[in-house]
């Protein structure tokens, strides 16, 4: 029971981590938006742009300092997930199936899904910044704001995500090869040991 509170512990703080990185990338996009005001661009774009930069270069550091400390974890994490998801399926296929395993399995995706859901907005958001950034009315900007927007522009081509290992980036996608693949293997196991 300790072992269940203290994963629920940590899955939730690692969620708030998540949805704190969220709240940041979506409070930096509004602002961005307002740069497709032509007033605010003709008088405080300078001011605006050194915001912009400061908080953007902080949220990437912050989110691949993120990424550096749970890569490790997400890839143990996806891994046991799979062989879980492997081993339930073929358990329930041999064995009467109780609601016991219907329900370890659900929670078992679900674990795996919300992931994969915040990795996936995460890297939804970074996109954004950039298609904000070049959606900005640039072309009233003077040069020099402009040189500063394209090297916003530029560090911002690269969507940051989740990743697992370094293997494989948290995503949709992600989430449906390895429930494809689990389902896969499981009934492979259960024709061979049949």
């Amino acid at each position: 029971m300790m072992l269940c509170e203290l994963v629920s512990v940590a899955d939730s703080l690692f969620f708030i981590f998540l949805a704190y990185f969220v709240g940041e990338l979506n409070s930096l996009y509004e602002v961005i938006l307002s740069l497709n005001d032509s007033e605010i661009v003709k008088t405080d774009s300078c001011r605006f742009l050194r915001y912009i930069y400061i908080s953007h270069k902080n949220v990437l550091l912050n989110l691949r300092i993120l990424q550096t400390i749970y890569w490790q974890l997400n890839l143990q994490f996806i891994a046991t997930n799979f062989v879980y998801v492997c081993l339930l399926l073929m358990m329930v296929r041999f064995y009467d199936s109780s609601l016991t395993s219907f329900m370890a399995f659900v929670a078992g995706t679900t674990q795996l899904f919300v992931l994969c859901f915040f990795g996936q907005i995460i890297r939804n958001r970074t996109e954004a910044i950039g298609e904000a950034l070049y959606n900005t009315r640039w072309y009233e900007m003077q040069l020099k704001e402009q040189t500063a927007l394209l090297i916003m522009m530029a560090a911002s081509q690269k969507p940051i995500g989740l990743s697992a290992g370094g293997i494989m980036n948290l995503s949709f996608n992600t989430f449906a090869n390895i429930l494809r693949t689990a389902f896969t293997y499981g009934a492979f196991l259960y024709t061979v040991i049949e």
